[in-house]
Formats: C-alpha cells, sequence, structure tokens
C-alpha cells in the first residue's frame, strides 16, 4: 500500500532509527505539545477572559471535552465494528440456493454422456423449461464436446418428432455458425441449436466463459434480456463448469443446477432444478 513504509519507518525504529527519532520521537512530541500548548493556554485564556472564570475552570472543562471526544471516537470505532459485523452475518445468512419454480425464456445447458436408462442434466433442465410446450422455454443453446454431440443429436431426434404435436415444436439447429431467428419471424417454436467444442477447448474455461458470453450477445440481438436467460452448469466437465460459473457471474445473470431427491434408502427418486443466486460481480485483469 502507497504511504504504508512511511509510517513503518516512523514507528519502529529496526526500520529506520533515524527516522523514528526524527519523526516518531522529536517531530511527533513537538507537535503534540504545541498543540496541548496552543488549547490549554493560549486558546483557555483567551476564552477565560471572553467568559469572565478563571482559568483553571476553563482548561478543567477543555479537558472533559477532549476526554469526551476521545471516547465517543472509541465507541465509534467499536460500533462501526459491530455494525459490519451485523451485516457481514445478514449476508451470509442469505439464502442464495432455492427451488426453481418459473421456467425461462433462453436455456444456456452443457451435454453430458447420454445413458440408455438415465436421462441427463442437460434433458432435465430442458424438459423443465419447455414442459411438453407449456413452458416460456423458446430458446435453448446446448454445448456439446465431439465425444458426445452425435449421440446427443441422436437422441433429440424422437423428441424432435414428438413436439410436433405440442404448441411449441423443436427446431433442432445442427448448425452453430446458423443465426436463430426471432420469434416473431418462426411464430411460437423451440429453437435448439447445438454447440459444438473440441476436447482442447472444452478443458479450457476462459474459452467456455467467451463462447457462454457470444451466446448472451446473441440472445441480445434477437432482443432477449439476459434475466430471460437462464444457464445450467450440472453437466459437462469441470472446465465447462467454471466457465458457464464465471460468464454468469454478474447479478443480472441466472445460474441453476439440477439437483437430485434421495429417499431415507439413498434411493434416487427423481430430479430438482435449483437457483442459484450470484450477490457478487468479477472484474477481468487487464491483460
Amino acid at each position: 500500500m502507497k504511504g504504508s513504509r512511511f509510517l513503518e519507518k516512523a514507528n519502529d525504529p529496526g526500520q529506520s532509527w533515524v527516522m523514528y527519532f526524527l519523526v516518531g520521537i522529536l517531530g511527533l512530541g513537538i507537535l503534540g505539545n504545541g498543540v496541548a500548548n496552543l488549547i490549554l493556554e493560549d486558546l483557555a485564556s483567551w476564552l477565560a477572559q471572553q467568559i469572565g472564570l478563571p482559568k483553571l475552570i476553563v482548561q478543567l472543562v477543555m479537558v472533559a471535552i477532549v476526554a469526551t471526544l476521545i471516547i465517543l471516537g472509541i465507541y465509534l470505532s467499536k460500533l462501526d465494528e459491530r455494525m459490519q459485523a451485523l451485516l457481514s452475518a445478514r449476508v451470509q445468512s442469505q439464502t442464495n440456493v432455492t427451488p426453481l419454480t418459473d421456467t425461462y425464456w433462453g436455456l444456456i445447458a452443457i451435454a453430458s454422456i447420454p445413458r440408455p436408462d438415465k436421462t441427463t442434466p442437460a434433458e432435465e433442465a430442458f424438459q423443465f423449461h419447455w414442459q411438453q410446450g407449456q413452458g416460456q422455454l423458446r430458446y435453448c443453446w446446448l454445448i456439446c464436446t465431439e465425444d458426445v454431440s452425435d449421440t446427443t443429436r441422436n437422441r433429440l431426434q424422437p423428441l424432435v418428432s414428438q413436439s410436433l404435436q405440442t404448441k411449441v415444436p423443436i427446431m433442432l439447429i445442427d448448425n452453430p455458425d446458423v443465426a436463430l431467428a426471432p420469434t416473431w419471424e418462426v411464430g411460437p417454436k423451440l429453437q435448439l441449436q447445438l454447440i459444438r467444442v473440441d476436447r482442447f477447448s472444452a478443458n479450457d474455461p476462459d474459452y467456455m466463459r467467451r463462447l457462454v458470453e457470444r451466446i448472451y450477445d446473441q440472445a441480445k440481438a434477437l432482443s432477449i434480456n439476459s434475466q430471460e436467460v437462464i444457464a445450467d452448469y450440472t453437466g459437462g466437465t469441470k472446465s465447462m463448469t467454471a466457465g458457464v460459473v464465471l460468464a454468469c457471474s454478474t447479478p443480472e445473470r441466472h445460474l441453476q443446477y439440477i439437483s437430485g431427491r434421495y429417499d431415507d434408502q439413498n434411493e434416487l427418486q427423481g430430479f430438482e432444478v435449483m437457483k442459484v443466486n450470484l450477490s457478487y460481480r468479477l472484474k477481468l485483469a487487464k491483460e
């Protein structure tokens, strides 16, 4: 911290005995005596003449005032510490993870390796917000690594066919370079876009952060507010999860994850979508 070296030398003879003597002892001693003489001698004498009281009485009153100010300063500093502790305790007790009840207009999810007998976290997130066409979901960006992209696409095909019977059919867009269309052009349809990333990029959190940032830029171009999009970080690699969280560290961007519900025998009974409320903002370091 700038300026702290001077204070260290003035208060610690081990740092610089010359600075300690000139400033810490001689300089501050002279300054303290000068202020005391100014207040208790010159100012006290002037006040005694003005109000017609003995100088000793005026000096005692001034000493009492100084003592009161010192005690008040100590009390206020303790009060400030108590207030900070109280506010800190309130922040810590805030609930930042709650069950999600509302569906969103846009969803960003990460595809996992599909298993024949189980749904993936991305599929659970998609179904929660789509709800067979009853939810608000109209845009979904599904990020896939190269090893799961084909199986994910094949697994989505039956769902796309079934969605034709709902009021919000699914448009599967397999090309990540295709720009999504605004809803007033395509009507009540859900545009689901597969975004492939190679294995090297999937293990780079900063690449994933930039990818999610581009998705939010695309949503903005479609007149979709950031608060209408939610990102699920359950699936994928740890680096992919880290990149999604980094991109959504601002309060106006929402996060969710899929949590399993278990019974007393620790058997999986279902899934629950949990919303994560972040109360801080990250700032990128200058390169």
